[in-house]
Formats: structure tokens, sequence, C-alpha cells
């Protein structure tokens, strides 16, 4: 589980905050009580991102706060940018996607026959 420090913002798992305090004696579930009265709180599972097989992925995102309740925050991707090479060349954004989408297209085709040619290599 992961918590949030009230005062600076920042992430860190219950085991590296009781070893912050290494003279305090912690009950093996650590409760939100607990948390609180050292100024932080628990980050809950949030929802995945929705994305569309086989290309979408849901990748982390940071963390939000809901209803004073902290969540951990879910973008779909990947998302594709205009980019510029060494030399200046200008690739677009719609390029990018194409290739990142023919390559995953390549990867799931060879799959394919490899499993193709051991069953047919299991038939002989």
């Amino acid at each position: 589980m992961e918590i949030r420090n009230r005062s600076n913002g920042e992430l860190t798992t219950v085991s590296q905050f009781k070893a912050t305090q290494p003279n305090t004696s912690f009950p093996k579930q650590i409760t939100t009580e607990i948390l609180d009265s050292y100024g932080y709180d628990a980050v809950l599972n949030g929802a995945a991102a929705t994305v569309t097989a086989p290309y979408g992925v849901s990748t982390r995102d940071g963390v939000e706060e809901i209803d004073g309740k902290w969540f951990t925050k879910f973008i779909a991707g990947p998302v594709f940018t205009d980019t510029t090479d060494s030399e200046g060349n200008v690739t677009t954004a719609a390029d990018n996607e194409a290739a990142y989408k023919a390559r995953i297209d390549a990867e799931a085709a060879t799959s394919v026959r490899a499993e193709r040619d051991t069953k047919l290599t299991n038939t002989d």
C-alpha cells in the first residue's frame, strides 16, 4: 500500500514509512487513524483507464484526490506526439502511432506463426 505525506505530497510505502520511525512499534495492519496521526493519507487503488486492445495500455499517472480520499490515477496510452530527430526531421504523431500499431501487429503475427509452426511440428 502506498501512502501520501500531507505536508509535502510525497508518496511512500508503508514499509518505508515504518522504517523512518525505528523507535515506534506499529501493528501489522496499519490503520488510517495511525496514518492520520502522522500526517499521512492512504492511497487507494483507482480504476484503470479503459483501453482498446491490442494497442492501448493503462498507464499510471500519479495520484488524485476525490472527495477527500487519495486514489492512484491512470491514463489511456500510449500518447503520440510529433518528434524531431537529431537531423531536424519531423515525424508526425499520426506517423508515430502508425509505426507503433505496425510493430504491435508484427509481434502478434510472429507469435501466431511460432505457435502454428510448433503445432505443425508436433503433428509430423
